[in-house]
């Protein structure tokens, strides 16, 4: 097996740029003092000691960013560029959730740590049989190429909202509980109570593992995961047969014992300490302690390949970072090499400069067949009740906010002022009435509070809950109006790709029934809104309820007035 390659050197270390920058630094001062006309300061020991550790730790945090830049100047390729900057974006990510990289490669510390932390440190996850299912699974995932390896992606996605999907997290949320049932030591002898755990064991792990079986199987092949559904242990063991690296896993389930639990009972036979297994034609019979060690090698099987999604994970992103480090390691060669190794890759298109460096890459190009859509893309996976009740829900938004807009009208409208301030009052209302025009919800909603608090005539019970209701639903609001609607499960449910500017992600799936109940809210509050104008004996603007007019009593005080 090859060695592993290993991450590219950096351009320059941070120790040269260290050094190079305290050496310019006080010719770099100087410089800047008589541009400026300032008097020359002496730098002291103490300032020398500050600035020098000052700037290791912008050098440590900006590292990566400042080779990216120096490259620019042709020193080194445009890979080498791009992978300082990838990695330099790894870097601030882990520094940001509190990790120590130091002077190590920001992205084999991530391989490093996710390695670790897929490893348990369970003494009873460290024997062969799991063991051999994890090396044997990571073989698997190894032997993906290229297309392959988004067609498994597609698959764990698809399989992911399925009712499968949720059993095995059901199970998972369990096995916990049921593992304390399991037992731990192998037995002396065989009885009735033992046959019950073994054989209970034993069945929940075999339907485990035909499960994930499936899976693994569908995310290699052609067919959609209802094909893989209706197969039998026996069908799906024989297909697996064709891939050598799953060879060992399939040694770990006796099919004939999973049979005869499955539609029957082992049949104890005391006396012998053995237990028999009736499955048609094949009879099979285990001692205890074989039987204890045969169950307790299925369920440790069937755990590891629960670890399917991130051995997957972690795998392509293995392989992904080991591809640019030996290409990055190739451009040590020769021009001519490094050339024919981009070509076999088929990634960039490659010309040399008299032998020196590359100069050239120009990147295959597409663009999306339009005509191919489907119609009403990307709205066609969602129901038109869905889209009807979303639509219904975001116009009664609109209405709240031409309610908020008219309320702030009416109360500025009817506020009393002195002879001193009406000028002011004046020059400064029509600004606010625009700006009930055009601020979005969370402004009106504010600038409504802010009219009702001014108005000494204003006597409204629960306002401080009235104006936490109406900020609620504008959060809502935010979520129906801007978020990307994703594909919908099996129940209908929408889950909404947003986040506001807190980066506080929205996580619950939307359906028909959450739309109409938040379109019935937003209604209800709208009309608290209006009541809280006629509550004066006002007749809210625009309407033909009833109340004092606003608008045409001013109008006749006017008249009177001339």
């Amino acid at each position: 097996m090859p060695d592993e390659p290993k991450p590219p050197k950096p351009i320059y270390s941070v120790s040269e740029l260290h050094s190079a920058f305290m050496d310019a630094f006080p010719q770099l001062l100087s410089h800047l003092q008589a541009v400026l006309s300032l008097r020359r300061i002496p730098i002291s020991r103490a300032d020398r000691a500050t600035i020098d550790r000052k700037l290791q730790i912008l050098l440590q945090r900006g590292h990566p960013y400042a080779l990216a830049f120096m490259a620019l100047s042709g020193t080194a390729s445009k890979e080498r560029l791009a992978y300082a900057v990838i990695e330099g974006a790894a870097r601030e990510f882990l520094r940001t959730m509190n990790f120590r990289v130091g002077q190590q490669d920001a992205c084999a510390y991530i391989l490093q740590y996710l390695d670790k932390k897929l490893r348990p440190k369970t003494p009873a996850f460290r024997v062969r049989c799991y063991k051999e299912t994890r090396d044997a699974m990571t073989q698997y995932l190894n032997e993906l190429q290229g297309e392959e390896i988004a067609r498994f992606q597609g698959v764990l996605d698809a399989w992911a909202t399925t009712s499968d999907a949720r059993k095995h997290i059901t199970y998972l949320r369990t096995v916990e509980t049921a593992a304390r049932r399991f037992r731990r030591e192998p037995p002396k002898r065989a009885t009735q109570k033992l046959l019950l755990v073994l054989q209970d064991e034993y069945k929940s792990s075999a339907a485990l593992f035909e499960m994930r079986l499936k899976l693994m199987l569908a995310c290699r092949s052609d067919k959609d995961l209802g094909y893989w559904s209706k197969q039998t242990l026996n069908n799906l063991l024989s297909m697996a047969e064709r891939y050598d690296s799953l060879r060992p896993v399939l040694a770990n389930i006796d099919r004939h014992v999973r049979n005869a639990l499955a539609h029957g009972w082992a049949v104890p036979d005391l006396d012998s300490n053995k237990f028999v297994f009736h499955d048609r034609e094949h009879t099979i019979i285990l001692g205890a302690g074989e039987f204890y060690r045969h169950t307790r090698c299925l369920t440790l099987t069937a755990h590891a390949l629960c670890e399917l999604e991130p051995l997957f994970l972690m795998t392509v992103l293995r392989n992904l970072l080991h591809g640019i480090w030996r290409l990055l390691a190739e451009q040590s060669a020769s021009p001519a090499e490094t050339s024919e190794s981009l070509h076999r890759a088929g990634a960039v298109d490659v010309q040399t400069d008299q032998g020196d460096r590359m100069k050239k890459a120009v990147k295959r190009s597409m663009v999306v067949d339009i005509d191919a859509l489907p119609d009403k893309f990307p709205t066609h996976r969602h129901s038109s009740s869905f889209w009807e009740s979303l639509g219904r829900a975001v116009a009664t938004f609109g209405f709240l906010e031409e309610v908020l807009g008219k309320a702030i009208f009416a109360f500025t409208a009817t506020r009393p002022y002195d002879e001193s301030e009406i000028q002011s009052a004046y020059e400064q209302w029509l600004p606010k009435l625009e700006r009930a025009l055009v601020d979005p919800l969370g402004g009106l909603i504010s600038a409504y509070g802010k009219a009702v608090r001014e108005h000494p005539g204003a006597n409204i019970e629960n306002l401080d809950e009235l104006l936490l209701a109406l900020r609620k639903a504008s959060d809502i609001r935010n979520v129906l109006c801007h978020g990307s609607w994703q594909v919908p499960n099996p129940d209908g449910a929408s889950l909404p790709l947003y986040a506001n500017r807190r980066r506080e992600v929205f996580d619950t799936a939307v359906d028909c029934q959450f739309l109409d109940q938040v379109q019935r809210h937003v209604a209800e509050l709208a009309c608290s809104v209006v009541g809280t104008v006629t509550a004066m004996g006002w007749a809210f603007p625009g309407s033909n309820g009833p109340g004092m007019p606003i608008w045409e009593n001013h109008n006749k005080q006017d008249r009177s007035d001339s």
